[in-house]
């Protein structure tokens, strides 16, 4: 068995650095991924000194985790900084910043995508940002579907708002995590990070593969679910309308109601099948600290077992902290959601 020796880096315009900390945060949200890093200003270099630091405007980083000597390093984020700090008594340096997810998130955009399906639209968007692109193809055409109700595709919104309404029209999932710009089906299949429990005996303790686990169930949430999408086609002079429904449950149901311009049947039908599942999709949740694996990713499904309870089955990974420091080693938060097994 190899003998864990996990080392972080930080490589901060091409140049390496040793941290007393390293936390990075990466999410399968519309959140950009993030890190915060802890640098003493004796571990500097010359020509990065903390005057440098308070100065230079345009700094690129990427973070790296490694386990033990000999897997190699493995890189989790690929951004830039947006804020640094100065602890002069302390003499620490402290830096974060956001993946480049965040130059979509500050970008906007007043244009026009004719002809163009809505891979093809994300891809285009993010190539101008060098932006590494993982998109499933659509035939439909975005610039033509939104031609009317919007003249512009955009219409002074961000771009990374006009990749999420491409992706809630299509009945898709957009993110970005590890440095790339996912826009998938939402039932994509994804690898397992299997979390085991062992419960107590008479000759030993409970154990389990992780630190600390914790689950809670949204009483409310297992209601039936009734989700109604209704839109007006200004070119097709047509409503359409379109409902998805959760009946299993019990208590009065939750309804919820949406309209939204300019759809087709087709994209109103996908647009309500995915309110549908994102809004049962929350009635489990799920906390676990564990040892830290670098190759673990928003982009995993965890799966539960041991517990002897609803919790044992597979969940949704929604975020994923990497967390490596002197005093706590390298261990990893991940949180999870899932439906109930009855609606599976």
């Amino acid at each position: 068995m190899t003998l864990r020796q996990p080392r972080a880096f930080i490589i901060a315009n091409g140049e390496t650095l040793n941290c007393i900390s390293v936390d990075v945060q990466m999410s399968k949200t519309h959140k950009s991924d993030t890190f915060h890093c802890e640098i003493p200003f004796g571990a500097l270099p010359a020509d990065m000194d903390e005057g440098w630091w308070s100065e230079q405007s345009d700094i690129a980083v990427q973070v790296q985790f490694q386990t033990d000597a000999i897997s190699g390093a493995v890189q989790v984020f690929d951004g830039k900084v947006d804020k640094v700090g100065h602890n002069f008594d302390q003499r620490i340096l402290s830096v974060q910043g956001r993946d480049k997810a965040a130059a979509l998130i500050d970008s906007k955009s007043s244009e026009k995508f004719n002809n163009l399906t809505p891979d093809q639209i994300v891809k285009q968007i993010a190539g101008r940002h060098g932006i590494n692109v993982d998109a499933d193809s659509l035939p439909s055409k975005g610039g033509k579907i939104f031609q009317l109700d919007y003249a512009k595709l955009t219409n002074d919104e961000s771009e990374w708002t006009v990749i999420t309404q491409l992706a809630d029209m299509n009945g898709m999932v957009a993110y970005m995590t590890g440095g790339i710009l996912y826009f998938k089906a939402v039932d994509e299949q994804l690898p397992v990070l299997d979390v085991v429990y062992s419960p107590p005996t008479a000759a030993s303790y409970a154990s389990g593969n992780f630190m600390t686990l914790k689950t809670s169930r949204n009483v409310i949430l297992g209601r039936p679910v009734n989700v109604k999408v209704q839109s007006w086609n200004h070119k097709e002079k047509k409503a359409y309308e379109y409902g998805a429904s959760e009946p299993t449950g019990s208590g009065e149901p939750l309804n919820y109601n949406y309209e939204v311009p300019g759809l087709t049947g087709d994209q109103t039908q996908r647009l309500a099948e995915k309110r549908l599942a994102e809004n049962t999709s929350h009635e489990l949740m799920f906390d676990l600290t564990m040892p830290g694996d670098p190759t673990v990713t928003p982009r995993f499904d965890m799966r539960l077992s041991g517990t002897g309870t609803a919790y044992d089955q597979q969940h949704d990974i929604t975020t994923i902290e990497h967390s490596m420091s002197q005093s706590g080693g390298y261990r990893m938060t991940v949180s999870a959601k899932s439906k109930s097994k009855k609606r599976k």
